[in-house]
């Protein structure tokens, strides 16, 4: 008998001859290295994607905080802005309502003062806010500064009423009952 009168042994898989168990544990490896790199990649594309939605989540809380803070600002503006001699008392307790800070501090230290000039002064006055934008914003400390321009009719006791339009910077502080006006600054005035 020869050498090639021996029949090769077959590999019980079907595999081809001489090849063993080592033919088919390398396409085992190979699938299981594949199914691993396709996890790999579909975690990444999930923690990606979870990231970019999060930073459009923080993104949008700072521009519906950015609308709430201009909101209110202009709600302040047309506030202590508006006062009749009728009503004095009422217009410095919604003054006192969209103030905080120093500026509420310095509203209740004078009060009795203002209530007298704008019962002498028998003009009554009414803001509407025109425009207004946020040049400022830091939502850890609760701080924010506005720009609001307002037009103020202003009615005096005999003749005729006249507008004049305002350009206000607002500091605004968060408090627990929202963002309230802690110092006004009047930076043009235009008749």
């Amino acid at each position: 008998m020869t050498v090639t009168d021996i029949e090769p042994a077959l590999d019980p898989s079907g595999g081809s001859p001489g090849a063993g168990a080592a033919g088919p544990l390398w396409r085992r490896l190979a699938t299981g290295a594949l199914v691993l790199a396709l996890c790999g990649v579909l975690c990444a594309a999930g923690f990606g994607v979870a990231l970019a939605l999060a930073a459009g989540s923080e993104d949008a809380g700072v521009a519906r905080a950015r609308d709430t803070v201009r909101l209110d600002a202009e709600n302040a503006a047309a506030v202590l802005n508006t006062l009749s001699p009728d009503t004095a008392e009422e217009g410095i307790d919604r003054w006192e309502e969209v103030a905080t800070g120093p500026l509420l501090a310095e509203l209740t230290r004078s009060r009795a003062a203002f209530v007298e000039t704008i019962q002498q002064a028998r003009r009554s006055t009414e803001a509407r806010p025109l425009d207004s934008a946020v040049a400022t914003l830091d939502l850890a400390g609760g701080t924010a500064t506005v720009l609001v321009s307002t037009d103020i009719l202003t009615t005096p006791p005999d003749g005729e009423p006249v507008t004049n339009r305002q350009r206000l910077e607002i500091v605004m502080t968060l408090t627990d009952e929202g963002w309230k006006a802690s110092g006004v600054r009047v930076i043009g005035l235009n008749p």
